[in-house]
């Protein structure tokens, strides 16, 4: 099992299948530069974009503590840039620009109240998601991405 795994997720829901990845695991604090250890997890979420036709919708999210900096006035723009820089990693492995578009939520919609450590960590994230269910995924599915394992919820 890949040491990453515990914070990447895979779900099925109205909207599509979600890959949500920690933001944690993707960019250092009040970055959006991708971290190099996140490229061979990227590179088999690309393979799974890759292999179905639908549209991709990537999300970047952030917890409620303030940014000020010169890049980032605040969390719209951090967690826009975030979504960007995994658009455009995808854009590098050859998925069509067409199929993808980068949201960013800034603070909204969190996950859990930013009230401890732990749920401001788990607010700050980036979902891709594939708009639809692939006709081949199903839930509770185990599903092997290039010999990396997910149960799908």
């Amino acid at each position: 099992k890949h040491p990453l795994a515990k914070d990447i997720h895979l779900g099925i829901t109205k909207r599509g299948l979600i890959v949500a990845l920690g933001a944690d695991l993707l960019f250092s604090p009040g970055s959006a530069e991708l971290h190099p250890r996140i490229y061979p997890i990227l590179e088999k979420v690309a393979w799974l974009i890759s292999s179905c036709k639908n549209q991709i919708r990537i999300e970047g999210y952030t917890d409620n503590t303030p940014i000020h900096t010169s890049l980032f006035p605040s969390n719209w723009e951090l967690s826009g840039n975030r979504a960007l820089a995994v658009l455009k990693y995808f854009l590098n492995k050859g998925i069509s620009a067409k199929r993808m578009i980068a949201v960013g939520y800034g603070e909204t919609n969190p996950l859990f109240p930013n009230d401890t450590p732990e749920h401001r960590a788990k607010n700050r994230r980036v979902w891709i998601v594939l708009e639809g269910i692939p006709k081949k995924i199903k839930k509770s599915e185990i599903l092997n991405v290039r010999g990396f394992i997910f149960k799908v919820r």
